[in-house]
């Protein structure tokens, strides 16, 4: 998010300016989920460009966050920096602060995920967990093999690739539990 980090990136922008988007499209579409993937380790990135950073991820509250070490690719406009490959302990300052971004992303996720509570979903039926009684699914908001899971109660069967509306009773982590309706 740092403007200078960017523009050696060759990308426009800063972090105010995403997060102003961001607030946007959720003023816009109350039910939006972001989801961004953020990188650490770029050749040059200071302490200042990571607090920016960081600041930037409080700001904008990305509903769900990748985030990924820095390293040369062909045919990228970086491709020519050289210090995140050449010196291994920049590719370890970058891991550590990959780390600590995502660790702290977790709560911003769990808040995110508590804000569901009393709503009403549709979801996607995954699979029996106990048949006619507990059953995993996806909502909207949740993308299969990185985001939690919406565990769903009822008293009927349901079929994998089915879909039920559902109220969230609560938040779990990352997870959601609901009763379907």
């Amino acid at each position: 998010s740092s403007a200078e980090v960017l523009r050696r990136m060759g990308r426009r922008g800063s972090g105010e300016v995403y997060a102003a988007f961001w607030e946007e499209i959720r003023q816009t579409l109350p039910g939006a989920v972001i989801r961004t993937t953020l990188m650490t380790g770029f050749p040059g990135e200071g302490r200042r460009d990571f607090k920016a950073l960081l600041e930037f991820q409080e700001k904008a509250r990305p509903d769900w966050l990748g985030a990924f070490v820095w390293s040369r690719e062909e045919g990228v406009p970086a491709w020519h920096y050289t210090g995140g490959l050449a010196y291994p302990w920049l590719q370890w300052k970058g891991q550590r602060r990959r780390d600590f971004l995502l660790r702290r992303q977790q709560e911003i996720s769990r808040r995110a995920m508590e804000g569901f509570a009393g709503r009403e979903l549709e979801v996607l039926v995954e699979e029996a967990v106990e048949e006619g009684r507990l059953y995993l699914g996806r909502a909207y908001l949740q993308a299969p093999e990185v985001d939690g899971l919406t565990v769903i109660k009822t008293g009927r069967p349901l079929e994998p690739g089915e879909f039920v509306r559902v109220r969230v009773e609560r938040a779990s982590g990352l997870d959601l539990e609901a009763a379907a309706l």
